[in-house]
């Protein structure tokens, strides 16, 4: 594996730990009925979910 698909892999596993922790936050924010927390979480969780996407599209476009 490359350095480069070594820091792909690396920026992949770490955008899903932004999800994971915006996925809790956004759980706990809804058990306490806090509509601005819980829409924060979802703003988090969802660039999050881009941010681990462009890295899953650049590891596809660099295999091919």
């Amino acid at each position: 594996m490359t350095n480069a698909q070594q820091a792909n892999v690396a920026r992949q596993e770490a955008a899903k730990a932004k999800v994971a922790a915006a996925q809790e936050r956004s759980t706990e924010a809804m058990a306490r009925m806090d509509r601005a927390a819980w829409d924060a979480a979802q703003a988090e969780m969802r660039a999050a979910e881009a941010e681990w996407q462009d890295a899953v599209r650049e590891s596809v476009e660099t295999r091919w």
